[in-house]
């Protein structure tokens, strides 16, 4: 079902930038755990202290502090139950209560506490422009001057599921699965069931419900498995008996084309 294949720029490396963006606007700084280290002053009494590493490339320590904001937002994000609005002042829950800050300690032992990006960040899976609009992010993470919009992640599954034909339809749409990094956010797969119902952020777009198809999204309960569920689907792939049979070799790919790779294994 090729002609049912979605792909969108929004995924969590925008979500890691959007938390590093928002962290900077406020002036914290976040240093690579290379960068830091521990050291005793006195008997159980640790301070860290800068250490400067001038032969590392900026590309290497600009990894290093994604690392660091990707496990910050793992540990602190959570899908709201219903539309965020992250530029509501004052800041408040959906139910209108106020966001509840939690604290997440950096490599070099400062304490940030997080209150409004704990919802913020993740509201851009169901509504991309926070990703300009709030943090100023442009391309890759914003849309291109000119270009069509980010899409939601609810909005990618109507539009791969409205490519299939008609009558797989009310089956893909009780067949949704969840998998990826971003996909552990708690929460998540309600949200994305419940807009699949209602029908987006505002309800602008087409519902499950006028047409009478319950919509029902399902995530593996393992977290390593929901993860890497491609990589192991992958190796599953490779494990079996049948697949050195769709092999190519050089010769045969530059005669035939990738079209090949269809036919031998479809």
């Amino acid at each position: 079902m090729k002609k049912s294949i979605r792909r969108e720029r929004l995924g969590g490396a925008a979500l890691t930038a959007a938390l590093g963006a928002a962290w900077e606007k406020a002036g914290t700084r976040v240093d690579p755990p290379y960068g830091v280290k521990k050291v005793e002053k006195k008997p159980g009494e640790w301070s860290a202290v800068r250490t400067p590493f001038p032969k590392t490339h900026p590309t290497y320590k600009a990894w290093a502090v994604s690392g660091v904001l990707a496990d910050a937002k793992e540990a602190i994000c959570k899908v709201a139950d219903t539309p965020f609005d992250p530029t509501t002042k004052p800041p408040g829950t959906p139910g209108g209560a106020p966001v509840p800050p939690v604290p997440y300690e950096l490599p070099d032992g400062t304490e940030v506490s997080v209150g409004l990006e704990r919802y913020a960040i993740p509201e851009a899976l169901f509504r991309p422009a926070i990703l300009s609009e709030v943090y100023g992010l442009g391309p890759p993470h914003g849309a291109p001057l000119g270009g069509p919009p980010l899409r939601s992640v609810p909005s990618l599954i109507r539009d791969c599921i409205g490519g299939a034909d008609v009558d797989l339809k009310r089956e893909l749409f009780s067949s949704v699965l969840l998998t990826g990094g971003s996909s552990l956010f708690p929460q998540v797969r309600d949200r994305i069931e419940r807009d699949l119902l209602d029908g987006g952020v505002d309800g602008s777009e087409a519902s499950c419900t006028a047409s009478g198809i319950k919509p029902k999204v399902a995530a593996p309960m393992n977290s390593t498995e929901r993860r890497f569920a491609v990589w192991i689907g992958g190796s599953i792939l490779a494990s079996l008996g049948s697949f050195q049979q769709m092999w190519l070799s050089r010769a045969e790919y530059d005669e035939h084309g990738k079209s090949l790779i269809h036919r031998r294994s479809p």
